[in-house]
């Protein structure tokens, strides 16, 4: 309790920390009934032609869409995947490499496929692969997207993939949800799935972005903060997946013990997560 309150303001204080906990309790059902009405509207909506434009894949339904962008907005998560694909060539091209130079091509946390999608154009030396820990999301992209190899992952490692399978690795809005265990956890997993040599680009919520949400990030430089309030959970995000930040430094310290950190960059992927460039040791 803060300090130098009189015991009516502190009396008042719980009350009111009583009234919004019940307050959310009986207003949650009710909250994600409506969410559930909305998702499916929209997808009746997109089904029988409303807003629907030409392109070149299929999109997914507005649910799956949310759990990847966090609205429904169909152009809008087209528009990102697009930003976020570019992104990483340039991140490629900035370690002096090019995605068609790659054979096997791994998007880990792939969603419904929002960032792969942006490769369809790939020769066919070049294999994608796409694996996520959501299930209908996968089994939307082996019945909709033929671009990729999808599977579906369990929330801690091992992958069905063999050791040393990929010469590219990709994780976009991945590590910026898993706690600590979590995080060197499946790190260790793409050292074992990754060529020696191999490229991996992953995206973390960096200090400066810790900043903006207010959050106090400690001088070793990993939070993980808790929504206690389990929003995500409505769409379908698992209870594990929540927000993390990482400092420079913390990742430099502690990811260099599994990888050779070759570049970071602030805000490199859709000008909101850092990028991680590393290699496989």
């Amino acid at each position: 309790m803060a300090p130098g309150l009189t015991k009516p303001e502190r009396a008042r204080r719980k009350l009111l920390h009583i009234f919004h906990k019940v307050r959310d309790r009986v207003r949650r059902p009710y909250d994600d009934l409506l969410f559930r009405a909305q998702a499916l509207t929209l997808r009746w909506q997109e089904r029988n032609g409303s807003g629907e434009g030409m392109t070149p894949l299929p999109v997914p339904p507005p649910l799956l869409r949310f759990r990847v962008h966090g609205s429904f907005d169909r152009d809008e998560y087209l528009r990102i995947g697009e930003i976020c694909g570019g992104n990483i060539i340039d991140l490629l091209r900035e370690a002096g490499r090019d995605l068609q130079s790659f054979t096997a091509v791994l998007d880990f946390g792939c969603g419904s496929g929002r960032v792969l999608r942006t490769f369809r154009d790939r020769p066919a030396s070049c294999q994608l692969y796409g694996t996520d820990v959501d299930s209908q999301a996968i089994e939307w992209c082996q019945k909709n997207l033929d671009i990729a190899r999808w599977s579906t992952n369990q929330a801690l490692p091992p992958t069905t993939y063999a050791d040393q399978t990929f010469d590219f690795i990709f994780a976009i809005s991945v590590f910026t949800h898993l706690d600590e265990q979590m995080q060197f956890a499946w790190l260790e997993e793409l050292k074992r799935i990754s060529k020696p040599g191999a490229v991996l680009v992953l995206t973390v919520h960096g200090a400066s972005h810790a900043v903006e949400l207010k959050a106090d990030l400690p001088e070793r430089g990993f939070l993980f903060v808790v929504d206690h309030a389990r929003r995500g959970e409505r769409a379908g995000l698992p209870a594990f997946y929540q927000t993390t930040f990482h400092s420079r430094a913390y990742i430099e310290e502690e990811w260099s013990k599994l990888f050779t950190v070759v570049h970071y960059r602030d805000r490199a992927i859709g000008g909101v997560q850092d990028a991680v460039v590393l290699l496989t040791q």
